[in-house]
């Protein structure tokens, strides 16, 4: 539904969105056009949601093992040339999935990981902005992942708050 955005319509402007669901779960991220199968989704405990560099997280599943590895430099303080990798050793894979020249005191930020669309592999919702201001969830499916990729980035919605 068109709503006014108090923040940046002016006059008679109306380019806000506000959208509703009738599912009463909390929802991080809606989805459509992909076909994905009802039921329980595995999941994925995660203790370290803002991975820094030297971190590495286990994303294991029960048919498959990934890892995520940080990287980065602190210089003067601030963090910069952040890259989070995805690996796959056992099939000789590894991709960079998230690249920040710097950040505005934000953080990366796994928001979920687990099977959301039933290959048995990893994917992933991460908050990928770098700024305090702003929020990007992005998902990564493994199944629409190429031959060379563990991932590929499906959807991304950027939200500027205030």
């Amino acid at each position: 539904e068109r709503v006014k955005d108090v923040i940046l319509d002016e006059g008679d402007e109306v380019t806000g969105w506000k959208v509703t669901t009738d599912v009463e779960d909390k929802c991080i991220l809606l989805i459509t056009g992909l076909d994905l199968t009802e039921g329980e989704i595995p999941t994925i405990d995660l203790q370290n949601t803002r991975p820094l560099p030297s971190d590495t997280i286990n994303l294991n599943l029960e048919n498959s093992s990934t890892s995520l590895v940080v990287t980065g430099i602190y210089n003067k303080g601030f963090l910069a040339n952040y890259k989070m990798n995805l690996l796959k050793p056992n099939e000789g894979k590894e991709q960079i999935i998230v690249a920040k020249a710097n950040f505005d005191d934000q953080m990366i930020n796994i928001l979920w990981a687990g099977d959301l669309d039933g290959d048995g592999k990893v994917d992933l919702i991460i908050d990928t902005a770098r700024h305090y201001n702003v929020m990007t969830p992005t998902l990564f499916l493994s199944s629409q992942a190429n031959e060379k990729s563990i991932v590929e980035c499906v959807a991304m919605h950027r939200t500027l708050g205030c």
